[in-house]
């Protein structure tokens, strides 16, 4: 993958450069429903693995208006909208420090040498020159900052009050990848909202894609990161639709982890999914991602409180689908068993309690928690 404007990147790309990996990825969702103007973002970044170069990509998919780009700073981060003095490095695109980010365009930035280490903050500032709705991820479960409209060119500086608005949306900053001779490959984890991280806590890393990749750095040997493309309502179908653009392409990308298949059955059929559609979906996934020799591991659908005996009727042919052999009847290279971790013994369609957010649907942080420590490590090893 060159370090240069295209539009979005094909999957076919994302192992090109070796020794590149993703380290943190979101997944955009839409356009900023506000314009930025001659203001600054600081972006806040939790990597996953660490490097000693780094590049950037910003994507511009959703938005409707080119984007003049004055310049982009990378730092170490202090704590809250303060960085390290003297850790910042510019990042230059195809040489430039100023460009344009058209509508619906993808941009990497060229390498530089900036050391990072896994599970210590990062910060990209990103500076808008001219008005201008962009794509973002709209909850992006992080807090960033946002210099005030007219503010200027903030990028790398500690100015007292510059950064006055915070935000838990990432616009345009789209990946972050490493150079490292350390890292064996990414794990890219889908799906829904459970993927996303509803019911989990804004800045404190308790997804389950988080604490998985806390257990895989303490594993010996080379080490595996993981980046998390969840977008909240996503049905297999949704999942299916983007994953050339939002999973395929990431650097680095060694293994999928999907959950999906609780928003297709929120409704029983014939409006919502039957078992066989959803395994078509699943089936379709597996194709994409074994066609470029990556791992697929495909997890059983939970429950929920709200769901229609005949959708549970369906979720269950699902999840004995996905259970036999321990690798989706021989069409998967593995699995992680969700809906045992999440379902209550007096109730299984019903999440344990101890794990329930409120909403019967999504788990809380200790039940993401239990999420990420079910993972049976070995399925990663190949």
């Amino acid at each position: 993958m060159s370090s240069s404007s295209t539009t979005t990147a094909s999957a076919s790309d994302s192992n090109k450069d070796a020794n590149w990996y993703a380290v943190w990825a979101t997944a955009q969702t839409g356009v900023t429903t506000t314009r930025f103007d001659n203001q600054t973002l600081r972006l806040v970044v939790y990597p996953t693995g660490g490097g000693d170069k780094l590049r950037i990509k910003l994507r511009n998919f959703f938005g409707n208006d080119s984007v003049r780009i004055g310049a982009v700073t990378v730092s170490q981060r202090r704590e809250r909208d303060q960085i390290v003095e003297g850790s910042t490095v510019p990042l230059f695109f195809n040489g430039q420090k100023s460009f344009t980010l058209q509508a619906g365009e993808d941009m990497f930035s060229d390498s530089t040498r900036f050391a990072t280490e896994a599970f210590k903050d990062i910060v990209v500032d990103v500076f808008i020159e001219d008005s201008a709705a962009v794509s973002q991820d709209s909850a992006a479960y992080l807090t960033s900052y946002v210099g005030a409209p007219g503010s200027g060119d903030l990028t790398g500086q500690n100015s007292a009050n510059s950064f006055r608005s915070a935000t838990t949306a990432m616009p345009l900053l789209e990946e972050v990848s490493v150079f490292s001779s350390g890292i064996a490959g990414t794990i890219v984890a889908v799906g829904g909202s459970v993927v996303d991280g509803v019911g989990s806590d804004v800045d404190q890393h308790n997804r389950w894609s988080d604490v998985l990749a806390v257990r895989l750095m303490g594993q010996p040997g080379k080490k595996l990161t993981v980046v998390n493309e969840g977008v909240s309502g996503n049905t297999t179908e949704d999942v299916l639709a983007r994953f050339d653009r939002d999973i395929l392409d990431k650097t680095g990308i060694s293994h999928v982890v999907i959950y999906a298949g609780t928003n297709d059955l929120s409704l029983p059929p014939p409006l919502g999914s039957t078992a066989e559609q959803i395994m078509s979906n699943f089936r379709a996934l597996i194709k994409k991602s074994h066609d470029l020799k990556k791992k697929v591991i495909i997890s059983t659908i939970t429950p929920r409180l709200q769901y229609f005996p005949m959708s549970n009727e369906e979720r269950k042919k699902v999840n004995d689908w996905v259970k036999k052999g321990g690798n989706c009847s021989g069409e998967c290279d593995g699995i992680v068993d969700f809906d045992s971790v999440l379902s209550w013994a007096p109730y299984p369609n019903m999440i344990n309690p101890a794990f329930d957010s409120g909403d019967t649907v999504h788990p809380n942080g200790t039940g993401y928690k239990a999420m990420a420590e079910s993972f049976d490590l070995s399925i990663f090893s190949n």
